[in-house]
């Protein structure tokens, strides 16, 4: 598995830490960083999820639409992303590529 050093959003280079907290992760606005839990070193898709899932957090917090709301409405707007719209998007995704494949 391939594990970046930093990821760049909005403009901003944001390091990837690791730690063995009890959190799987966690984006600190405050440091522009993102913090993941050692055990997702030895999970694929839980790394994938938890990063992407980070990710967002520090997208709104950068583009400043986090400040509208609490913590946890913030939490319940990346979690309706992460079960709702990114399984609908990847869905779109792999029905285009069929389509594609099929007619190619």
């Amino acid at each position: 598995m391939n594990i970046p050093a930093k990821v760049h959003i909005g403009g901003h280079a944001i390091p990837i830490e690791w730690d063995d907290g009890a959190d799987w992760g966690g984006y600190s606005p405050d440091k522009k960083l993102i913090m993941l839990n050692e055990k997702l070193k030895q999970d694929p898709k839980g790394f994938t999820e938890t990063l992407r899932h980070e990710m967002v957090h520090a997208s709104f917090f950068i583009s400043g639409v986090a400040f509208g709301f609490t913590d946890d409405q913030m939490e319940q707007i990346v979690r309706c992303l992460d079960d709702i719209f990114f399984p609908a998007w990847e869905s779109v995704i792999a029905k285009a590529r069929k389509h594609k494949n099929a007619t190619a």
